[in-house]
């Protein structure tokens, strides 16, 4: 895949420890507070036990003696607890919740930022760099998402600087577009680097699909539509690579992008 690195990852789960010799309590441990950005101290408070019994404990590696059932007990729910919290008790409820409307509110990684002329080997961010955003998806939508970073005007007034899209990675064989559609796509240089962009999709009168962008206009050719006007997604007559189809734009408040639409 052209960007091997951008694939959707589950969002970071803290499960209970399974090792439970004191070394593998010692790792949950440290594993845990570093994944809740706190310290053992605040966890141990957390789970209103003294603070030095894990200090002595963590600092007992390769020690066989360990903590009790109960005091460990106590450690793991108030680091779930935590975990919760953070993330946020009813976005948490609300991603296997369905309504009438053929909806789900999902929470979704925004794990790459979108510059122009950004070439470069990856574009994952640093863990501690990542965040993520709730929004509503149609149920339909299986395939992995993914948020990315706008972090210039490359498409102008329609999404500026400080939007968040949301996209379905794109399956040329299924997927079926439609004028107006924006994508992220990527291309490499001659260094074997990578810029990430966003373009929209035109058809012309005469049936040829291009990909557009708001400063140079058409750039990458896509093909023709099929006899049926449906508009398939192939990839090798561009320059460009389709990467992610984009759902939603979570945009600024502002009045430039009044009357932008968005094909789900």
């Amino acid at each position: 895949m052209p960007l091997p690195d951008l694939e959707a990852h589950p969002l970071e789960e803290l499960k209970p420890p399974t090792d439970f010799s004191p070394d593998g309590l010692r790792l949950w441990i440290s594993e845990a507070c570093q994944l809740l950005k706190i310290t053992p101290t605040e966890l141990a408070r957390a789970a209103d036990i003294a603070p030095s019994t894990i200090n002595k404990f963590m600092l007992s590696a390769g020690s066989n003696k360990s903590l009790s059932g109960r005091t460990m007990d106590a450690i793991t729910k108030a680091a779930l607890q935590i975990h919760i919290n953070r993330i946020g008790r009813r976005q948490v409820e609300a991603m296997a919740t369905r309504n009438p409307a053929g909806a789900a509110v999902s929470i979704v990684r925004v794990g790459a930022s979108l510059k122009k002329g950004a070439f470069a080997e990856s574009h994952r961010w640093q863990s501690e760099e990542l965040f993520h955003v709730s929004v509503l998806t149609p149920n339909k939508i299986q395939r992995p998402l993914l948020g990315f970073l706008i972090e210039d005007d490359q498409a102008g007034a329609a999404l500026p600087y400080g939007t968040i899209l949301v996209g379905a990675k794109v399956d040329p064989e299924s997927d079926v577009a439609e004028a107006g559609d924006w994508f992220v796509v990527s291309q490499k240089d001659e260094a074997d680097g990578t810029e990430i962009t966003v373009r929209k999709l035109a058809i012309s009168p005469n049936g040829d699909m291009w990909l557009i962008s708001e400063e140079v206009g058409p750039d990458a050719y896509l093909g023709k539509i099929r006899a049926d006007g449906s508009a398939a997604l192939s990839q090798n007559k561009s320059k460009f690579a389709l990467e992610y189809r984009v759902l939603i734009a979570i945009r600024p408040m502002t009045s430039d992008f009044e009357g932008v639409n968005f094909h789900i």
